[in-house]
């Protein structure tokens, strides 16, 4: 009977989350990718970071014989726009000495791709490509 009664109580909130989502909360997709000077790809990775509005996202990554530090904070403005307020640095491995820092505030769509190339120097070879693609989450991920 207890049984019964804690499958019943789990049940109808796993439901609630995949019809009605979770009111706020934001998917962030990312893709990196290292290309070569033929811009063919040599490496990529992909993931998925939750978050909400004005809840910052960070992104480590070392092996291009560097390490790419990133923030990321979307900041929904309405309905249709966000704000993302971002900075990155990227380090040399061997030295830890900085090759480039940024910060940049971007005004975007929601679904919209959103592409930061070089990341880095444009004249090092492998160039790093950061791509962002921020939706409101409704829900059960279906590919989890």
């Amino acid at each position: 009977m207890n049984k019964f009664f804690i499958i019943f109580l789990v049940f109808p909130t796993v439901l609630f989350g995949q019809e009605k989502g979770i009111k706020g909360l934001l998917k962030v997709d990312v893709v990196v990718k290292v290309i070569s000077e033929e811009s063919e790809e040599l490496w990529s990775f992909s993931t998925k970071k939750y978050t909400v509005s004005q809840r910052s996202v960070s992104i480590n990554l070392k092996g291009f014989d560097g390490e790419l530090i990133a923030t990321l904070n979307p900041v929904v403005v309405n309905d249709d726009l966000l704000l993302l307020k971002t900075s990155s640095i990227v380090k040399n491995l061997d030295t830890g000495s900085i090759i480039k820092a940024s910060e940049k505030d971007l005004l975007s769509g929601f679904n919209e791709e959103i592409v930061f190339y070089p990341i880095g120097n444009l004249e090092n070879v492998p160039n790093v490509i950061l791509i962002l693609n921020i939706t409101k989450f409704g829900g059960v991920d279906a590919e989890n």
